[in-house]
């Protein structure tokens, strides 16, 4: 099977934290994302939790970033959206960003055991995972050009608009850019000038990885761990 790219589960909208957290706050909540109790359509729940969020419906489609980016789980907060909300509600922090980046770079299979090629999880697991580690300067083009030959399904069209919200995602103040995961220079991407993390956060991700891909191993070769997808 052809690779699909995966890219249109926010619709038209962009990251945006400002929204992000008016659907966090509404996951915080004791009904969550859905009023189901009351046995409503999905266009009245939707309608209801526009009235919460403050956000339109068509904007509702916020929810698959926060879905995307490990902030919530069904239709409440994840463990690490409620730690998020409860320490960062604004999504400020370096810690935060860095989080979201972690999961969105996963597609929607959070931690599943990944596949040998990553483009199988869609076009975000291809960019960060295939292309950046061979493109560390590119444009728009190339990254078009370049991932055209592993969606081929897709126009150019569909590529352009989709990613583009792959590199807004990284470059604006208002997503992910204090990141610096990618800079932007003119009409140029730039990649491997990161302002990293802290050491806890990454140790949490080589905890998660380790439990995805090793379970209950207390020790595996190096060798491995190296040559581990």
């Amino acid at each position: 099977l052809m690779p699909k790219l995966q890219l249109s589960f926010s619709g038209t909208f962009a990251l945006k934290k400002e929204d992000l957290c008016k659907i966090l706050r509404a996951a915080a909540e004791e009904k969550g994302l859905k009023d189901s109790a009351k046995g409503l359509s999905k266009e009245d729940s939707d309608k209801e939790l526009s009235k919460r969020t403050g956000l339109g419906i068509p904007k509702l489609r916020m929810k698959g970033w926060a879905s995307r980016a490990g902030l919530i789980a069904g239709d409440f907060l994840s463990p690490e959206g409620k730690l998020i909300l409860e320490k960062d509600p604004y999504l400020e922090s370096l810690t935060t960003n860095w989080l979201m980046h972690f999961y969105l770079s996963l597609g929607d299979k959070g931690l599943q055991t990944p596949p040998a090629n990553p483009a199988d999880w869609g076009g975000w697991t291809y960019f960060v995972y295939t292309f950046l580690p061979n493109y560390r300067a590119f444009t728009s083009a190339d990254l078009v050009h370049t991932s055209a030959l592993v969606f081929e399904q897709e126009v150019t069209k569909s590529l352009t608009k989709n990613f583009k919200f792959v590199l807004r995602a990284y470059t604006e103040e208002q997503a992910l850019a204090n990141c610096k995961f990618l800079s932007q220079e003119d009409n140029q991407y730039v990649a491997g000038q990161c302002n990293l993390p802290n050491p806890y956060l990454i140790g949490y991700f080589l905890a998660k990885l380790w439990e995805r891909d090793f379970h209950n191993a207390t020790s595996v070769l190096t060798e491995s761990i190296l040559n581990h997808s």
